[in-house]
């Protein structure tokens, strides 16, 4: 366990790394469920999975977003997200019908980044961690390591907000079928496929999941 402070792009982004499930819940419970009720969407990045994020999961008060997600779960990455997760947006999908353009439909994480204007740190210019692995099973990462980890969920939370934003402006948010006053989701389900027992949080710009919440900078990672 663990709290680590990243930078991407210059921005400040607080992970917690949590290794036990009573944690996490405590976590969704004091830190994560206080946001529901404000009037900011939260936004969470969808990429791990874990069996005790269920009910998170499953709130119907949350929209949840991530980049490949159909192909996940149809190749089964992601087979726990199926029956638990009330609404997850394809964000290639989403930017598809926003530009009215089918091209989008097969963007990856750094094509949107790029549309959406939101600055991109490619993986390789990090250098490499553990020759290219994470060990899931170690106590302790490095920043790099952590780095790595959040990394989907923060971008996909970045391009999240702003496809949203892009929505409401256009007039086309039942297009999506986004809940009423939110937004989308990124998170605990990170593309990172993280050992059980471990979570790690995102803060500055919460991260569930890895979680997120918009606007407070803080999130977790599951």
């Amino acid at each position: 366990m663990g709290k680590y402070d990243i930078k991407f792009d210059g921005e400040s982004v607080k992970v917690e790394v949590l290794d036990s499930a009573e944690l996490i819940s405590s976590w969704i419970t004091d830190r994560l469920k206080p946001r529901l009720q404000e009037e900011e969407p939260v936004i969470v990045g969808l990429d791990l999975h874990a069996k005790n994020l269920k009910k998170f999961l499953g709130d119907r008060k949350i929209f949840f977003v991530g980049v490949g997600v159909d192909w996940k779960l149809s190749r089964g990455v992601l087979p726990s997200l199926g029956p638990l997760v009330c609404k997850i947006e394809e964000l290639s999908h989403l930017a598809a019908r926003i530009r009215k353009d089918p091209s989008f439909c097969n963007s990856n994480l750094k094509a949107l980044a790029t549309v959406c204007e939101v600055p991109y740190e490619p993986r390789a210019s990090w250098g490499c961690c553990c020759g290219g692995r994470i060990n899931y099973e170690a106590r302790v990462f490095s920043n790099k390591e952590v780095k790595a980890l959040v990394r989907d969920a923060y971008y996909c939370y970045k391009i999240g907000r702003k496809l949203v934003k892009a929505l409401h402006r256009d007039g086309t948010t039942q297009e999506t079928q986004v809940p009423p006053g939110y937004e989308t989701t990124q998170g605990t389900t990170q593309e990172m496929q993280e050992p059980p027992g471990h979570e790690t949080t995102q803060g500055t710009q919460e991260l569930p999941g890895h979680k997120s919440t918009p606007g407070t900078s803080e999130g977790s990672s599951a």
